[in-house]
């Protein structure tokens, strides 16, 4: 004859290697600075503007100067030109934003598949009696070891 039992069965946690895309830093940007761009340009500007001088002349039509006796000549002079060349701005200094992508890294990760569980199974009372185990006990007035024939209900071990 044996008391009401019970058998628990445990199952570990059943997991699986996964690999998994993770950010290791986030997206961001960075401002960058464009210089100026400049140009040269040329161009003509008048250094002399058209005149007229008088100068000494060697025929009998031109004017003599009365003081010096020097025969003059009135004379028409062009205008003169020089070319300058000057720094021009093309393009102004600005800013741009330069995009930085976010990065990943692929990492092994332990993923659960299956929680662990406990499954109880009971089992009734076994009214049953048994001859065949037997038990060496202590006779509790001598205290020497005798053999005593389960009849009883097995005492349970705590």
């Amino acid at each position: 004859m044996s008391e009401a039992s019970s058998k628990v069965a445990v199952s570990e946690a059943k997991y699986r290697m996964v690999e998994k895309r993770v950010m290791v830093k986030d997206a961001s940007f960075r401002m960058e600075g464009v210089p100026a761009v400049y140009k040269w340009e040329e161009e003509q500007v008048v250094d002399k503007l058209a005149h007229t001088i008088w100068k000494k002349g060697a025929g009998p039509i031109q004017r003599i100067d009365e003081s010096t006796g020097e025969i003059m000549c009135l004379v028409e002079v062009p205008e003169t030109y020089k070319t300058i060349r000057r720094k021009v701005l093309a393009t102004p200094a600005t800013t741009r934003r330069i995009e930085i992508p976010a990065e990943y890294k692929i990492v092994n990760v332990r993923e659960l598949v299956e929680d662990a569980s406990k499954a109880a199974q009971k089992f009734p009372p076994n009214t049953r009696m048994s001859r065949s185990p037997r038990r060496l006990r202590m006779h509790t007035l001598t205290g020497t070891r005798c053999i005593i024939w389960n009849t009883l209900p097995l005492p349970v071990p705590v």
